[in-house]
């Protein structure tokens, strides 16, 4: 049985080892995007993410090309409403 101490060394070093990975990453990523690519990046990923958990639909009928243009269409439709007003 794993003691809580080795359970929280092990816990922390995933952590600290997770952490420098996605610094080293954004660095690299920072070299070929602007800050708003990799932003945009970061939340198109997160919003596909976030809608893959909160709704849970079956894969077998998941269309991924339609999900990601519907989005795309609603971003550009709240870019261009934003601009025009």
């Amino acid at each position: 049985m794993i003691n809580l101490e080795t359970k929280a060394i092990s816990s922390a070093t995933v952590a600290v080892l997770s952490w420098s990975t996605v610094a080293t990453a954004f660095k690299i990523a920072l070299r070929y995007l602007t800050h708003f690519e990799l932003l945009l990046v970061a939340d198109c990923t997160a919003l596909l993410i976030f809608l893959f958990i909160t709704h849970p639909a079956p894969l077998k009928n998941f269309n991924t090309s339609s999900l990601i243009l519907s989005k795309i269409d609603i971003i550009s439709n709240s870019f261009v409403s934003d601009s025009v007003s």
